[in-house]
């Protein structure tokens, strides 16, 4: 399993014991997040309602991509946990950093990819228009 994380334990707010609710974005209460505002790491453990799992907040990680990702491209959180490219009014928290030898640099909507992750931190929003700096 591909990960290296500073991690915490939350309790499974639903059912999370199935394969596909892994490596996906999760909240403190332990349900998927929408956005990157709510979410507090990636699913790294499973386990049924009300059971603990692990979050992984910082390090390198695996991720289930929402939207086709690219190699190097920010990363955001889309509705459902899944990870999607960085878009306006979008919280950064993590980019694609692929794996060598295996098919997860470019990863498509519905597949595994890995990165690099922080979820410590909530460095910047983007603005809903770059004209608001002007």
């Amino acid at each position: 399993m591909l990960h290296g994380m500073l991690s915490m334990t939350v309790r499974a707010q639903t059912d999370l014991s199935a394969k596909s609710a892994l490596f996906r974005a999760i909240t403190v209460s332990g349900g998927f997040a929408a956005n990157g505002r709510e979410a507090v790491g990636i699913l790294l453990s499973n386990n049924t309602s009300g059971g603990a799992v692990t979050a992984g907040i910082v390090g390198w990680s695996k991720f289930f991509a929402g939207q086709a990702c690219s190699y190097g491209g920010a990363l955001a959180v889309q509705s459902g946990g899944y990870f999607a490219p960085l878009s306006l009014g979008n919280f950064e928290c993590g980019f694609c950093t692929g794996l060598d030898g295996a098919d997860m640099t470019n990863p498509a909507s519905g597949s595994l990819g890995a990165g690099f992750f922080n979820f410590a931190t909530k460095p910047f929003v983007l603005p809903v228009s770059y004209g608001q700096f002007i």
